[in-house]
């Protein structure tokens, strides 16, 4: 009996070490909060102090909670990763364990992500992946427990719930370090934070900002986000990864160190003149907080265009036969801030259009080279009208035929203008057998047309109209001449209605008109076009009025009178 006695001493002795050993642990753990990011609240589904698969030395003490797959985990006190490991790992599945001083380390299992890697050292509520069901999971869940250097669970408690038992909701509070930051630079701004441009310049204009961690917190892949939209149109440019979101220069920004933000935006000719706020914040997307107080912003100042013009008139003398010439005078009046010179450093003159800068072969001695004509002045001031003249010669030997040559105005050594002016040559070899068309080939009378109502930024619709053949020629959509809708006011203009996506969409850019809705027409009979049309987001509210003319390509426009359709914008 006195053995026995023995016996249960040492036993007793044994167990209240150890049970000594297991308390000077809970006691000595660090202040440990929630897993996860603060003011959200998740339910325990199995609890700590054993369950259906919390019953061995190494997961009797851990908990099983409902976080969603994807819910950013995060550390529940400062340390260093001695474990991040992906794969089965002996069914705790991805795996991240975190280290203290104190010889005691949290477990965080069936992630299904990491974020962090080992000897990597890590802030109180630093982000260190994501929940899943990796491993011998029966669900998505976050297995976290706390456990000796050997892995043993260890009774342990949360700073916010204390030890939350099974079905119990419990709330987090771990905030970590202290998020703050400053506005270390800008470039290239003035001292009023202005970035200046002329409309329709084309420039992508850098912008850049360095932001700096004087916080005690770790940024997590840092980033800016817009507060509010500007026109969609002046972002596309280089280093945005959305519309509203731009990525800094490091994943990782340690307190007393700094990310660059590099960006650029784009202002195109359709964004009027005037001023553009771009207001952003600073975003940690690891954790999904904002920096406070650190509110990089800037102007774009659209400044009326220094390039523009207006078509102002156009004769042609067509090319008749081999050996024949003509002659072609353009006048465009000077719409932009800058004047236009005739020599100079930058000199203004008519270039070949439709491909740019392919050289006319009917182009003569008196061009300035085969795709350029000169300004006739010298100078033309804003608001006044330059004129640009040409003589074409046909080379012997050119077959019979028809064709079109387009032209625009271009700033030698600095840009082409933005706008679309619809300036072409059309021209006509003739012999004894192919004599150039007659005014009487191509006539329409129209007839009738649809409307549509209200339109709002993305909204598409459908428009047609619909003539008679009242002229001599039959009528195609496609081949030597097809038969189009085309933009007037001027001739040849792109149109901000057309749907550009439409298989039916002609010219520059898919946006000066629409094809021939039939495979022939006889004179005589009817004929119609079916303009499918979108409305571009940020066009200001207003009415339209949106001018149209039936053309045989690289032959003539039918008669005087155009379609009109009144779009309106809400």
């Amino acid at each position: 009996m006195f053995g026995a006695l023995l016996k249960g001493l040492f036993w007793f002795v044994a167990m209240m070490i150890a049970f000594a050993i297991l308390v000077t642990h809970a006691q000595a753990q660090p202040p440990t909060y929630l897993p996860w990011q603060y003011g959200a609240t998740y339910r325990v589904i199995q609890g700590n102090n054993g369950g259906y698969s919390h019953n061995t030395q190494y997961t009797r003490y851990g908990w099983d909670f409902n976080l969603p797959s994807g819910t950013p985990v995060v550390s529940a006190a400062p340390g260093r990763v001695s474990i991040a490991s992906g794969g089965w790992n002996g069914g705790w599945g991805n795996t991240v364990t975190v280290c203290y001083g104190d010889g005691t380390c949290s477990r965080y299992g069936h992630l299904s992500s990491l974020a962090v890697g080992r000897g990597q050292s890590v802030g109180q509520a630093q982000l260190i992946g994501r929940s899943g069901t990796t491993g011998s999971s029966s669900g998505p869940h976050l297995h976290y427990q706390l456990e000796n250097g050997n892995g043993i669970s260890l009774p342990s408690r949360f700073v916010e719930a204390g030890v939350p038992g099974r079905g119990q909701s419990v709330t987090s509070r771990n905030r970590g370090g202290e998020y703050r930051g400053t506005l270390n630079a800008q470039f290239p701004m003035d001292g009023n934070g202005v970035v200046a441009i002329s409309q329709g310049d084309g420039a992508k204009v850098p912008i850049g900002y360095n932001l700096w961690n004087n916080g005690t917190r770790v940024w997590g892949d840092a980033r800016l986000v817009l507060v509010s939209d500007p026109p969609q149109n002046l972002r596309r440019a280089l280093g945005w990864e959305s519309l509203n979101s731009i990525p800094g220069d490091r994943q990782r920004v340690e307190p007393g160190t700094g990310t660059n933000v590099r960006f650029h935006v784009n202002p195109e000719e359709i964004n009027p003149p005037g001023d553009y706020r771009f207001q952003f914040r600073v975003l940690d997307r690891a954790t999904g907080e904002f920096i406070p107080g650190v509110l990089p912003s800037f102007v774009l100042r659209v400044k009326p265009a220094c390039y523009t013009a207006a078509f102002a008139g156009q004769s042609v003398s067509p090319l008749t036969a081999p050996g024949g010439s003509g002659q072609l005078e353009v006048s465009l009046r000077n719409t932009g801030t800058c004047t236009w010179y005739s020599n100079g450093a930058n000199p203004v003159r008519l270039g070949t259009q439709n491909p740019r800068d392919l050289p006319f072969r009917f182009a003569d001695a008196g061009w300035l080279s085969p795709n350029r004509v000169a300004l006739a002045e010298q100078s033309v001031a804003p608001g006044q009208v330059g004129h640009f003249r040409a003589t074409f010669t046909v080379p012997a030997g050119i077959p019979a035929g028809r064709g079109v040559q387009y032209f625009a105005p271009v700033v030698e050594g600095r840009q082409w203008f933005g706008l679309q002016l619809g300036v072409f040559l059309a021209f006509q070899v003739g012999d004894r057998y192919h004599l150039p068309f007659t005014a009487g080939e191509y006539a329409a009378k129209w007839i009738t047309q649809t409307y549509l109502g209200p339109l709002q930024w993305g909204g598409t619709g459908e428009v047609k109209v619909t003539y008679r053949n009242i002229g001599e020629a039959v009528l195609f959509p496609d081949g030597a001449a097809p038969v189009n809708l085309r933009g007037s006011h001027p001739r040849n203009r792109e149109s901000g209605f057309v749907d550009r996506t439409s298989q039916r969409a002609v010219g520059s850019n898919q946006a000066q008109g629409v094809r021939l809705d039939q495979d022939r027409v006889n004179p005589g009979e009817l004929f119609s076009f079916t303009m499918p049309v979108r409305v571009m987001n940020g066009l200001p509210s207003g009415m339209y009025p949106e001018y149209f003319q039936p053309v045989a390509e690289g032959l003539t426009w039918f008669g005087p009178d155009d379609v009109w359709w009144p779009f309106t914008v809400k």
